[in-house]
């Protein structure tokens, strides 16, 4: 069973172990770790970020067509889908780790990944890192904390979702007409209004500006 590490709390049991990496640098090399993500902008900043964060460590950050050890995935800039399946191609080969809104991180982390960090905490990646290179799963400490008030429900509620209700959720946060969402999945209009209701019964919500708001409340968009 792996090891759970967090500054608190735990994760479920029942999760799979975690992948170890193909393509091991040399031990005199230091550990590879590459950024995957929607937008080169997204990458680039948190590379130089995490560069200054993880400095003195055996830890090098580098491009995604090079052997790595451990890959981090970026939730901004894409479609909730799109980010799924890239954690679960890049799980198929190497631990990741992915930064992103906590209401995903059940969702998530049974897509494959090791470790789950808020949005904006590079220390805390930093400290992510070392954890997950050596097989242990990581949850970040203020998703932890999220756990133990509303976030859990959250959490649950949304992972209940299909992948095509959770597109339409996401879509909604960015309020997204219903014809507007049909033409970027390729459906009917009407399909997307029968996708919002059912996203919304599963989350307890009574109108599509609560789908909006809980959307934009919990970073989907």
């Amino acid at each position: 069973m792996a090891e759970v590490e967090a500054r608190s709390g735990t994760l479920d049991p029942t999760l799979p172990a975690a992948p170890r990496g193909e393509g091991r640098a040399e031990a005199d090399s230091g550990h590879r770790v590459a950024i995957l993500g929607v937008r080169e902008v997204d990458r680039e900043r948190l590379a130089r970020r995490l560069r200054a964060a993880l400095a003195g460590q055996p830890i090098r950050i580098v491009g995604e067509d090079q052997p790595i050890d451990l890959a981090i995935v970026l939730f901004q800039g894409g479609s909730c889908t799109t980010v799924l399946e890239l954690v679960a191609r890049a799980a198929a080969r190497n631990p990741v780790i992915v930064v992103g809104p906590g209401v995903l991180s059940t969702r998530v982390l049974r897509s494959g990944a090791i470790g789950y960090v808020p949005e904006g905490s590079e220390a805390e990646l930093a400290e992510a890192i070392p954890s997950c290179l050596a097989g242990r799963r990581y949850l970040g400490h203020s998703l932890v904390d999220g756990y133990l008030d509303d976030g859990l429900a959250a959490a649950a509620a949304v992972g209940s979702l299909s992948r095509r209700e959770l597109e339409i959720l996401c879509r909604a946060g960015r309020a997204e007409s219903p014809a507007e969402t049909a033409v970027a999945l390729g459906v009917a209009a009407e399909a997307v209004t029968q996708y919002r209701l059912r996203a919304r019964a599963k989350l307890g919500l009574g109108s599509t500006a609560e789908l909006t708001t809980f959307a934009l409340r919990h970073g989907l968009s």
